[in-house]
């Protein structure tokens, strides 16, 4: 058996849990040959970089590492701002007037509510992050059996052609003595 790595195609690591154990018997046909324009790991290295299934689970999984954060600001303070101004003149005489407020408020206690909310965002992340995981292997597994289909029915096709050349030989020698026999021993056969 013979163990093929998957890279990652950003952090160049070796993808964790995502291994593929052949046996020798394939691998001796998974080598590019000259008629295999890729090996098994760069067909799967290229169904695994340029997949939209694998590329939309990314982006769900981007989209649900935003929640985290969107959850924890729960915990912060809010802060509210306001100025007003007002200007007016009477009998030749003007007056400005102009207040300004902050107002900071801080929630001590919300019924357990952001707390709640981190819980949601951290599940949603790992269910994100076990989605991409089955979507990555569907892929690969599919990628995988492709190209061994692919490479056997290579082998068919060329042990077809060796059959055909094979039973073209037979069907000549079967006609060359055809041919040689005389008529009288043809009728007795």
């Amino acid at each position: 058996r013979q163990k093929v790595m998957l890279i990652h195609h950003r952090s160049q690591r070796p993808i964790a849990g995502y291994e593929i154990y052949l046996s020798e018997a394939m691998v001796g046909g998974l080598s590019a040959g000259p008629g295999h324009a890729e090996t098994l790991s760069q067909a799967l290295a290229r169904a695994y970089s340029s997949n939209p299934q694998i590329n939309q689970q990314r982006a769900n999984l981007r989209a649900a590492d935003e929640s985290l954060p969107i959850a924890r600001a729960g915990f912060l303070p809010s802060i509210n701002g306001q100025i007003t101004g007002s200007s007016s003149t009477s009998d030749g005489n003007s007056s400005q007037s102009a207040t300004a407020g902050i107002t900071v408020n801080q929630r001590l206690f919300n019924g357990f509510r952001t707390v709640n909310s981190i819980r949601q965002a951290d599940a949603g992340i790992r269910a994100s992050r076990a989605g991409l995981a089955n979507a990555e292997l569907s892929i690969l597994r599919a990628g995988a059996v492709a190209y061994i289909n692919v490479l056997r029915d290579g082998e068919l096709l060329s042990l077809q052609k060796a059959n055909r050349a094979f039973l073209d030989e037979q069907v000549r020698a079967a006609q060359a003595r055809f041919a040689v026999q005389p008529v009288d021993q043809r009728r007795k056969g």
